[in-house]
């Protein structure tokens, strides 16, 4: 730990910080934390939330001064930052409705912890990250901060009324008629191309956001008998070693066009008050060929 550094644990976090903080105030960001790893913990996705290799506490990193942060590598105007190559998480101090009132510090109770915990979801998929596609790991992130935080817990009741709510107050989503990717064209963006929209396009960005929550609303919610099994199944196959794509096709395709799901997407969302729209590349119109492309594309 370095000079002018103060250190605060939980059962499951670390957190260094830049400024001395009273008990009370990291008491109450800390709930946070903790709770965001309890429910990744308990989510029906067997996704074992555990620190990353050499560490035995998750870490995150807090700073007083928003250009510290900055400084330290994070993306301009993000709220926090997952860093998987440094196995941390940083976090202005600002994120977590912490503000400096003279020479204390002082928690907003009220504040807007939504991104923050999309982050802390990142680095509780740790592990997983590098295995899943771009789409899931933000549409899971995602779905987490959709849901109803307050005072230490969360509530998954009501998550499609939660997840349109989300979507229209933080990611432009506001009209009843609205455009998201097809699903071929969302499964296909990589990181690098998800990055570079967040910095160039916001339009872009946005719709990358939006379109990866409400996909992963449908697979947890809406597909097939709506008990999500058929995630947790494409998950296990990953895990167990199958290509993305491959695991894409057995569990979450299962033999449909991609119009086909598309069209009970639409359908399924009428529910919560969106007309959805599509764009982008349609992909493949029978589920011969897309199985058959796919195959295609992972032997290449």
């Amino acid at each position: 730990v370095e000079a002018g550094e103060f250190v605060y644990q939980t059962e499951h976090y670390e957190f260094r910080c830049d400024a001395k903080l009273g008990a009370s105030v990291v008491r109450e960001f800390a709930r946070l934390f903790e709770a965001t790893h309890l429910v990744n913990h308990e989510l029906p996705l067997n996704l074992r939330p555990k620190p990353e290799s050499g560490r035995e506490k998750f870490l995150a990193l807090l700073f007083k001064d928003k250009q510290d942060y900055l400084n330290a590598g994070a993306i301009p105007g993000s709220a926090g930052v997952y860093m998987g190559g440094k196995k941390c998480l940083m976090v202005p101090m600002e994120s977590l409705g912490v503000r400096q009132v003279g020479k204390r510090f002082a928690l907003d109770r009220d504040s807007d912890n939504t991104t923050l915990i999309h982050e802390i979801t990142h680095q509780m998929m740790n592990h997983w990250i590098t295995k899943l596609p771009t789409w899931y790991v933000e549409g899971s992130a995602e779905y987490v901060a959709a849901a109803k935080y307050r005072q230490g817990r969360f509530a998954f009741t009501r998550m499609g009324d939660n997840v349109v709510a989300y979507l229209r107050a933080n990611k432009g989503v506001w009209d009843k008629k609205w455009t998201m990717w097809h699903v071929h064209h969302l499964m296909q963006i990589d990181g690098e191309a998800w990055s570079g929209a967040i910095g160039s396009d916001k339009t872009v960005s946005m719709r990358n956001y939006a379109s990866s929550a409400i996909l992963t609303f449908y697979f947890y919610h809406l597909d097939d008998a709506g008990d999500g099994k058929n995630i947790v199944n494409y998950l296990k196959d990953i895990e167990a070693g199958t290509l993305q794509r491959l695991a894409a096709q057995r569990h979450l395709v299962r033999g449909r066009s991609y119009a086909a799901i598309e069209k009970e997407l639409a359908q399924k969302m009428r529910r919560w008050g969106l007309d959805l729209e599509f764009t982008g590349d349609a992909g493949p119109e029978s589920p011969e060929s897309a199985e058959a492309a796919d195959k295609s594309a992972d032997s290449s």
